[in-house]
């Protein structure tokens, strides 16, 4: 796993949802499979 999505799962755990979407958008959109579903199902408000 890249470095950048560790951060964004250990922002998630912290409940710190924007700063997670921000740093899954730095690996990808929703067309990028690897970060779609934590944009998807996670981050959304």
């Amino acid at each position: 796993m890249l470095p950048e999505r560790h951060l964004g799962i250990a922002y998630l755990l912290t409940d710190q949802k924007e700063k997670a979407r921000d740093t899954f958008l730095i690996l990808g959109d929703e067309s990028n499979f690897d970060v779609r579903n934590f944009l998807r199902f996670y981050c959304n408000n």
